[in-house]
């Protein structure tokens, strides 16, 4: 019998896994973060198993710059909220264009 393929799920632990040496040797204060980007990819698991990559690492990456774009989008949506309206400014009567 053929070997079945190992679920998305496991895939993406396998290659997190890999990627401890990395992390290693970031400093201290980097390694969380990097954790949390890793745990970042688990938002998209299902539509990461479904495309059906070759690599675990492209459906990985593309999950965590996906939340990432997310994240830009909101935080535009709300700088846009936040800015004063900005008034056109008026020409000055009687200048030349």
């Amino acid at each position: 019998m053929g070997r079945t393929v190992p679920s998305y799920r496991s895939a993406q632990m396998w290659e997190m896994a890999r990627w401890r040496k990395f992390r290693k040797y970031l400093p201290k204060r980097e390694q969380e973060d990097f954790d949390k980007m890793l745990d970042e990819a688990r938002f998209h698991n299902s539509a990461a198993g479904m495309a059906v990559r070759t690599s675990p690492v492209e459906s990985l990456v593309m999950s965590v710059l996906f939340h990432h774009f997310i994240q830009l989008e909101q935080l535009s949506e709300r700088a846009k909220r936040l800015e004063p309206e900005k008034a056109p400014k008026e020409e000055k009567k009687g200048a030349t264009p």
